[in-house]
């Protein structure tokens, strides 16, 4: 599964993302536990079904491929 901006997200990766998006949405961070079948999905520290377009890596390998392009 790939993030909002591309990268590749794996079980365990550091996220943050849009949390209580039909109520109060606010930013939270987390761990992937899940990633659905249809690679459009995953879930994040119990919180199911999160939409690719509201998660975002967090990590020193995203700042190194943002700032010098490297995977």
């Amino acid at each position: 599964m790939k993030d909002c901006k591309g990268n590749e997200l794996k079980v365990g990766d550091s996220v943050v993302y849009v949390h209580g998006k039909n109520s109060n949405a606010c930013l939270a961070t987390g761990n992937v536990t899940k990633i659905y079948s249809n690679d459009k999905e995953c879930s994040v520290d119990g919180n199911a079904h999160i939409y690719y377009f509201r998660v975002m890596k967090l990590g020193f390998e995203v700042w190194l491929h943002d700032l010098f392009g490297i995977q």
